[in-house]
């Protein structure tokens, strides 16, 4: 059994390790730590980090529920166990977590950003954007609040709006791809198919394995009656992704508007292969072989 001086710096070495990015020998040596000292907050902690970002949420969220437990007034452990259950999709009980962050730390803008996140998961767009709001209060650069509340105020179809928040997200942070391409998204619904294909092409830009925004650039580019290039888009979204079924649809119907209805049902049939759920892939490809 090892003693409490060698547990303290078994201990040091994990926060260490982790601190180095080494996540590996650090969750090793939590577990160490843990079965010698199993309450030792500092080895919970590290452990439950480690969990939560190698998407672990269930044994993150007893992890970290044991830190609150042995620190209640800590506002980081009641935000990160927030991250963790919200990551198992229980958006209440994580938007619980983070007011008690924030009852503790008011101007913890993190806690305030990932509440407008939980709250924007369960379709409380107006409560979301106050929630951001708050963040970029405290945190005027905060990139992700502004691109979170350009996300809530889409969904509300205040779109002019929305695409400020996301121009604000780029402006601190020029490498936002999702800025970028959810840009784009709202530029589409505002009938700009134009912009949107210059949206989209910045994200793909910044990031090339981008599938969605490959996808996204295609159904613009349709709009646009740009058949061939979507077509691209397309094909392009599906080497990067082969099971996209949105892309081999979208890719259906732009042959199928090219009066390719052979070709169209071959798109649609990935469609269906990639996911037996998707209704319209069905629905299209009966319309093709009607044709």
């Amino acid at each position: 059994m090892p003693t409490q001086s060698e547990i303290t710096e078994l201990a040091r070495q994990a926060v260490a390790a982790y601190a180095a990015g080494a996540w590996a020998e650090a969750e090793k040596l939590c577990r160490s730590v843990l079965s010698a000292q199993a309450d030792c907050v500092s080895a919970l902690d590290v452990l439950g980090a480690i969990t939560a970002q190698t998407r672990r949420p269930k044994e993150a969220a007893e992890l970290l529920g044991r830190v609150v437990a042995a620190q209640p007034g800590s506002a980081a452990a009641h935000n990160n166990l927030g991250n963790a259950l919200r990551a198992m999709r229980q958006f209440a009980a994580a938007v619980a977590s983070y007011d008690r962050a924030i009852a503790i730390k008011p101007d913890f803008s993190a806690a305030h950003n990932n509440r407008g996140n939980a709250l924007h998961e369960l379709e409380q767009y107006d409560a979301a954007i106050e929630s951001y709001d708050r963040a970029i209060a405290f945190r005027p650069d905060y990139a992700q609040a502004n691109y979170g509340r350009g996300n809530a105020l889409k969904e509300l179809r205040q779109l002019d709006a929305a695409i400020a928040g996301y121009d604000r997200a780029i402006a601190v942070r020029p490498d936002y791809a999702e800025a970028y391409n959810n840009r784009g998204a709202a530029l589409r619904e505002l009938n700009q198919p134009e912009n949107a294909v210059a949206s989209y092409d910045q994200a793909i830009a910044l990031k090339p394995d981008f599938a969605v925004a490959c996808c996204n650039r295609g159904n613009a580019l349709q709009d646009l009656g740009q058949l061939d290039a979507a077509i691209a888009s397309y094909d392009r979204a599906i080497a990067i992704k082969p099971d996209y079924a949105e892309a081999h649809i979208f890719r259906g119907d732009a042959l199928w508007a090219l009066k390719q209805p052979q070709a169209a049902i071959a798109s649609y049939d990935c469609a269906v292969a990639a996911n037996p759920d998707a209704a319209v892939a069905y629905y299209s490809r009966g319309i093709a072989l009607q044709e």
